[in-house]
């Protein structure tokens, strides 16, 4: 009997309070490195992390164990 495999992608997007420019460009990169880091810590794996001034995007592959809420 074969073993079943799952591969779950998940995108999520945050946003700044009132979607305020905070997140200025010399900041972004240590901010995605740090985002990256969390997610290594719970064992999801970052593919890609990446944003503008006012919302972050990352896309991430989560166990299928792990549930995207607590993610």
């Amino acid at each position: 009997m074969g073993h079943p495999y799952t591969k779950l992608i998940v995108h999520i997007i945050f946003s700044t309070y009132n979607r305020v420019p905070y997140l200025r460009p010399s900041v972004r990169p240590r901010l995605f490195a740090y985002i990256n880091g969390i997610l290594k810590n719970i064992n999801a794996t970052p593919i890609q992390t990446g944003g503008y001034i006012d919302h972050i995007h990352v896309l991430t592959q989560i166990k299928s164990t792990d549930s995207v809420a607590d993610i």
